[in-house]
């Protein structure tokens, strides 16, 4: 099951970077990529193309887990440079795809999707969110082992 890692900012100044990034996870080899859409207020997909910019599409990458236990083994993605470009309230839905490479031709599918919380975007400044202390050494981590955190 993918899930949330690292949380969005809960408000941002439009056009700036969101901050911590979005960081999903799930268990290792589970999916083959992951694709993320805005959603309105309303649970509607945003169509624009330029509301929602940055890394869209990622793969996720292993993470070995600091005792070395394969159980607690992850797989990570991060999107490190998203941007919203209009104010108003949104998430950012992730949707999960796997390969099934058994079948001619191969075929994709949705394997699950995951939201964040609501992210209000302002016109005005906005004073800078922190991640929590568990978002940070997990950001830190992936620093350490080449994940592009901003």
């Amino acid at each position: 099951m993918v899930s949330i890692a690292v949380e969005p900012p809960a408000q941002v100044q439009r056009r700036t970077v969101l901050y911590p990034p979005l960081v999903v996870s799930c268990r290792s080899n589970q999916y083959t990529f992951y694709q993320v859409v805005l959603m309105d207020s309303h649970g509607h997909i945003v169509e624009s193309n330029d509301l929602l910019q940055g890394t869209l599409s990622k793969s996720p990458q292993l993470l070995e887990s600091t005792a070395g236990s394969s159980r607690s083994s992850k797989d990570y993605a991060v999107f490190p440079d998203l941007v919203i470009n209009k104010s108003g309230t949104y998430t950012v839905q992730v949707n999960a795809y796997q390969i099934d490479y058994s079948s001619m031709p191969p075929t994709t599918y949705h394997a699950g999707a995951v939201a964040t919380r609501s992210i209000r975007v302002r016109t005005s400044s906005v004073a800078a969110e922190r991640p929590s202390s568990s978002e940070a050494r997990l950001l830190d981590r992936l620093t350490q082992a080449g994940f592009p955190i901003p």
